[in-house]
């Protein structure tokens, strides 16, 4: 772990800025397989970021912990959800969620702070660990003595220059993990007993003592010297052991390893299922209930359809470089339709007629422009934008009588798992279904030191909903989704993780399933240029 990176990328994750205050409190209780259950208190900063000059500090906070509810991975259900608005610009939150895989959960950014649980077997018994989910960034070459002097000194001087910012962002800071674990601790690294409690261990991330730890390590010459040596790049901060040591008293993992006879805390399935069965009576009246997805579309008309927005150049002369709008000589009309129901995605759409008021045909001779091109779905997929290019309209037109056109759209009725086996991550690397093959690896050109690999898959990429990729202990590997590119029934799906990749991992793909295509008709009919009923 990186300390200086996590120092400030825990900060700027829960919106602390030079000035700001950051609590929170998380106790967990661990059954032996993993799941269990969370309870989150905290005090955090809220940003705004809609240009409003005075937002609403109630919209804010409604915002800020949807985001926590809605968006954190890994939990099946919430209990005893709250929060407040504290003046005009904190949060104040608690809610207890419960979930399957502690070594899967996250907690959406707006309340991360950049640590992870991790819960291993090992022997008879499991091992406890809290620490920087990802990998640091891989070292450089070991310099020369010359140039690790020179670096050395750099690094402390850059080092120095930000503890002053680091200041700020830690003065108000305070992160408490307390966890209630399935069996008795037989040996501990930088956790404390949790007092009263015999299975309790805590770790507490306190602003004030990380500043006076770097402090320390900013005046530790032959700290820098050890550490430019070692390969270290020369905007790294120290590794995780060494403010471990600093911070806890050794240096080390935060670590506890529990021994046999481990027993589960509580009732996993049947706690599980009765917060499921009251969170949405809660969330409804808390204010964050989310709405129910739309049922899949099966075939009919668009419930509405209008115009919302239009486009007219009169004159285009590539030659001079004269492109209002960037585009040529043409008229415009965006229409905006609301779907009978979810789609999965919209396969294809065309014109079939645009005349104007006048008579004239503004209907484009060539086939590429009577389709519609890039149809934008709205985000829950009931609704649909889409851009008609036509023929400039003649003069003394005064609007369209007819514009016309058909939209395929595709639905899913249900998800099917594929197992697509154990994959070594490197290039031509081949799995076990729909002709799965890793058709590169390597460095990404962004962020530096992260990796990167593609999977190809001869499948819709509509179809894919998501993929993951687990390692031995079935946990999910951080490999996120960093861009794609599909032709026809084949798609190429590019993965990013920070450091290396690991040497393999189990890869599943989240198909959506029965797929169906429906075929609708559209018009719109007397509107003026600007799409608006003629009179």
């Amino acid at each position: 772990m990186n300390s200086l990176n996590w120092v400030l990328a825990a900060c700027a994750a829960a919106g602390i800025g030079m000035s700001g205050c950051f609590k929170e409190k998380r106790e967990y209780a661990l059954n032996p397989d993993g799941s269990g259950k969370v309870t989150v208190e905290m005090r955090q900063p809220m940003m705004s970021f809609d240009g409003e000059e005075k937002p609403d500090p109630r919209r804010k906070a409604l915002k800020a912990a949807g985001r926590i509810v809605s968006d954190s991975q890994g939990v099946d259900a919430w209990r005893s959800v709250s929060f407040s608005a504290e003046g005009n610009d904190t949060l104040v939150f608690k809610g207890t969620a419960y979930f399957r895989d502690v070594n899967r959960l996250k907690f959406a950014a707006t309340a991360d702070v950049g640590l992870a649980v991790s819960w291993k077997p090992q022997g008879a018994g499991y091992v406890l660990e809290l620490g920087k989910a990802e990998k640091s960034r891989p070292k450089e070459p070991p310099p020369s003595d010359a140039e690790a002097a020179q670096r050395a000194q750099t690094m402390r001087s850059q080092f120095k220059k930000q503890l002053p910012m680091m200041g700020a962002m830690l003065n108000e800071f305070r992160s408490e993990w307390v966890f209630a674990l399935p069996g008795a601790p037989e040996r501990m690294t930088n956790f404390q007993k949790e007092a009263g409690q015999a299975n309790g261990v805590t770790a507490v991330f306190d602003g004030p003592k990380i500043l006076e730890a770097l402090g320390k390590l900013a005046d530790d010459e032959a700290f820098w010297k050890a550490h430019a040596a070692s390969g270290a790049g020369a905007q790294d901060g120290p590794e995780g052991d060494v403010l471990n040591g600093l911070l806890f008293g050794t240096r080390g993992p935060i670590q506890a390893v529990i021994g046999a006879g481990t027993k589960p805390l509580f009732d996993y399935a049947a706690e599980t299922a009765a917060a499921r069965a009251s969170q949405q009576a809660m969330l409804e009246a808390i204010g964050l209930a989310a709405q129910a997805p739309a049922p899949p579309a099966a075939g009919g008309a668009f419930k509405q359809l209008r115009v919302v927005g239009a486009r007219l150049v009169t004159e285009s002369d590539g030659e001079r470089d004269i492109r209002p709008f960037q585009q040529d000589k043409g008229f415009s009309l965006a229409l905006f339709g609301e779907l009978p129901g979810s789609v999965l995605t919209i396969k294809k759409a065309a014109l079939t007629s645009a005349v104007a008021d006048t008579g004239e045909n503004l209907l484009p001779d060539n086939e590429w422009r009577r389709r519609i091109n890039f149809p934008r779905l709205t985000k829950d997929k009931t609704g649909v934008t889409l851009d008609c290019v036509l023929l400039p309209p003649p003069a003394g037109a005064r609007g369209l009588r007819e514009l016309s056109g058909t939209l395929t759209y595709t639905v899913a009725a249900g998800e099917k798992e594929v197992a697509l086996g154990l994959m070594a991550l490197k290039s031509g690397a081949e799995g076990k279904a729909l002709d799965a093959r890793i058709s590169k690896t390597g460095k990404s050109q962004w962020p530096q030191g992260a990796s990167e690999l593609t999977l190809r898959l001869v499948v819709d990429h509509a179809a894919v909903k998501s993929v993951r990729f687990l390692d031995a202990h079935k946990a999910e590997i951080a490999l996120k989704p960093h861009g794609s590119f599909s032709s026809n029934d084949e798609c190429s799906l590019t993965f990013q993780c920070p450091g290396d990749l690991p040497a393999e991992a189990e890869v599943v793909v989240l198909l959506h399933d029965n797929l169906k295509d429906f075929t609708l008709s559209f018009k719109i009919e007397n509107v003026d240029l600007l799409g608006r009923p003629m009179k």
